[in-house]
């Protein structure tokens, strides 16, 4: 979970040769976990942005993996404080998304496999969390809107646990065209997955013959297990 070669991440204290030096760090990996077991598998975490995911070498370092997984999510959040208010893990793009460009799980997906990656490598991440704008205007339900501040959290500003956001009784509304949910009460609005929105992604994955799914964090779910059940018996 290196984040991110080749390009800034936590602080931009990076060098070019980062790009090889990833996959040659990888290489270094799989030699050893193979002297002792040829069996053990070998993972990645990786962006989702094209802005990152460009820096490295991905036709490569499939070779090396057992499988990648990719963070699709965080597409926007409390680093945008003023908005727009916008999908933070949609599926797919939206012809009304200000964003430019528009970044959506199939738009990522096809960056990879563009990128030779093999389909059955892939795992596209599901966050189990969501992030939120306050100060929004009744406009559009919320969506695509200013904000003029970022809402308290559990763990941070701007990010909720589901089991919190699914408790909150505000209005939720569905996007067709992303395959995205959110809620808004007319002031502050939350964007995350919920069982719906992950029967879309667990379809996606099926038809494009994917390897899976990975998910950031199990303590968000509910007691009931609704998150992890909806990717259960979404898969096939």
């Amino acid at each position: 979970d290196w984040e991110y070669p080749g390009a800034c991440g936590a602080t931009c204290d990076y060098r070019e040769a980062d790009t090889e030096n990833y996959t040659a760090l990888l290489a270094e990996f799989r030699s050893q976990l193979d002297a002792i077991e040829p069996s053990l598998l070998l993972s990645v975490a990786t962006p989702a942005s094209k802005e990152y995911y460009q820096e490295i070498e991905l036709d490569k370092i499939n070779e090396i993996l057992d499988w990648i997984n990719i963070m699709t999510y965080d597409f926007h959040g409390s680093w945008e404080p003023n908005g727009p208010t916008n999908h933070h893990a949609n599926l797919y793009p939206s012809t009304l998304d200000p964003s430019d460009p528009p970044m959506s799980v199939d738009a990522t997906v096809y960056g990879y496999l563009n990128a030779e990656v093999p389909s059955y490598k892939i795992n596209i991440g599901i966050p189990f969390y969501g992030r939120g704008w306050a100060s929004v205007p009744d406009i559009g339900y919320g969506l695509y809107q200013h904000a003029g501040r970022i809402p308290r959290g559990t763990w941070e500003k701007g990010s909720e646990d589901y089991k919190v956001l699914k408790n909150k009784g505000y209005p939720g509304f569905w996007d067709k065209e992303t395959q995205a949910h959110w809620i808004y009460n007319g002031n502050t609005f939350w964007t995350y997955d919920n069982e719906f929105s992950i029967e879309s992604k667990m379809e996606y994955i099926n038809v494009q013959n994917l390897g899976g799914v990975m998910f950031w964090e199990l303590s968000g779910d509910d007691a009931e297990g609704t998150l992890i059940h909806a990717i259960e018996n979404g898969l096939y």
